[in-house]
C-alpha cells in the first residue's frame, strides 16, 4: 500500500507538472505568434528574455563563486558579485542587433573590450582595500576568484545576449523573417520533445552522465529525428500551400539541414546550461515558468540555434532582404 501511495503521489506530481507546462505553452504561444508578426513586439520579447536570462545567469555565477569562498573573503566577494556590468554588456549587444548586423558586430567587440577593462579597474580598487584589511599579504586568491567570475560573465553575455540577439536580425533582415523565426522555434522545441520522449521510452546509454545524467544517446538521436521529421512535414505543408506566410519558402534540403543544425546546437546549448547549473548546485535556473523552470531553462535549446539559423540563412539560403 505504501508503495502504491508513493507511485500515486508521483503520478499526480507528474500530471501537475505536465498540466502547468501545457498551460504555460497555451499562454506563451499566441504571444509569440503576435511578436513574430509585429517587429516591435518581437524586439521587446527578445530584450526581456535577454534581461531575465542574464539575471538568472548572474545568480548562477554568484552560486558558483560563493562555493569557492574561504575564510576572510566574504567582503571581497560581496563587492565583486554586486556589480552590474553584465547588464551593460548584454544591453549594448542587444541595442546593436536592433540597428542591424554591422552594429551588432561593433557592439559585440565593444562589449568584449570594455567589460574586462572596466572590471579590471574596479577589481584593482577592491584588491587595494582588501590588502589593507587583510593580514595575509600577496595572496593570489582574490585574483583567481575575480578571473573566474569575469570569465563566467563574459561567457554569459555571449551565450545569452549575443546568440539571442541574432533572432532580431533573423526576423528583421529578410522578407520571410517571421517564417524563419517560427521555424527556428518549432524545430528547437520539437528537438526537445524528441529527446524527452525517446529518452524516457528507450534511453539507456548515458550521453553525458557527469553534466546531465538524464540525457541519453537514444534521446539525442530522437531529438534530431523528430526535428528533421518536423521539417519534412512543414515542407510538405508549404508545398501544398506555397503562399503561407508562416512557412519558409525554400527547398527540402534546407528544411532538413537547418532542422538538424538547430537540433544539434540546441543539445549543445542545453549541455552548456546544465554544466553551469551543476557547478552552481541547482536543478533549475529559476521558477519563472510553472512546470518549465526559469527563463534559461526555456532558452537553452534556442540560444545557439538563433545564431546558427541566421548565419545559415545568410550564407547558404541567401534570400532577398527587406
Amino acid at each position: 500500500n505504501a508503495e502504491y501511495m508513493g507511485r500515486s503521489t508521483l503520478n499526480y506530481q507528474e500530471m501537475a507538472v505536465t498540466l502547468a507546462r501545457v498551460l504555460t505553452g497555451l499562454v506563451a504561444f499566441p504571444l509569440l505568434l503576435l511578436g513574430i508578426q509585429v517587429a516591435q513586439i518581437f524586439t521587446c520579447i527578445i530584450g526581456a528574455s535577454i534581461f531575465l536570462g542574464l539575471t538568472e545567469f548572474r545568480t548562477l555565477c554568484r552560486n558558483v563563486v560563493l562555493g569557492l569562498e574561504q575564510k576572510g573573503e566574504a567582503d571581497f566577494l560581496a563587492s565583486q558579485l554586486k556589480k552590474q556590468s553584465i547588464y551593460i554588456a548584454g544591453g549594448l549587444i542587444f541595442v546593436g542587433a536592433v540597428f542591424g548586423p554591422i552594429y551588432l558586430n561593433l557592439a559585440t567587440m565593444a562589449a568584449l573590450f570594455c567589460y574586462p577593462l572596466c572590471r579590471a579597474w574596479g577589481f584593482t580598487a577592491d584588491v587595494i582595500v582588501l590588502e589593507k584589511k587583510s593580514d595575509k599579504k600577496g595572496s593570489s586568491r582574490p585574483f583567481v576568484l575575480t578571473i573566474i567570475h569575469i570569465a563566467l560573465e563574459v561567457f554569459g553575455f555571449m551565450y545569452i545576449a549575443w546568440t539571442l540577439s541574432h533572432a532580431i536580425l533573423l526576423r528583421n533582415t529578410y522578407k520571410e523573417g517571421g517564417a524563419y523565426v517560427l521555424y527556428w522555434i518549432i524545430s528547437a522545441f520539437q528537438s526537445d520533445n524528441g529527446a524527452l520522449f525517446t529518452g524516457s521510452a528507450i534511453g539507456s546509454k548515458k550521453f553525458s552522465p557527469l553534466v546531465s545524467p538524464n540525457k541519453s544517446w537514444e534521446g539525442v538521436f530522437g531529438a534530431m529525428f523528430l526535428s528533421c521529421f518536423t521539417g519534412l512535414v512543414l515542407w510538405s505543408l508549404g508545398s501544398f500551400w506555397p503562399f503561407n506566410p508562416l512557412l519558409p519558402r525554400f527547398a527540402l534540403h534546407h528544411y532538413l539541414v537547418l532542422a538538424l543544425l538547430i537540433s544539434v546546437t540546441g543539445i549543445a546549448g542545453d549541455l552548456c546550461e546544465s554544466f553551469i547549473k551543476r557547478a552552481a548546485g541547482v536543478k533549475d535556473s529559476g521558477a519563472l515558468f510553472p512546470g518549465h523552470g526559469g527563463m534559461l531553462d526555456r532558452l537553452d535549446s534556442l540560444l545557439i540555434g538563433a545564431a546558427a539559423s541566421y548565419y545559415y540563412v545568410m550564407f547558404v539560403v541567401k534570400p532577398d532582404g527587406i
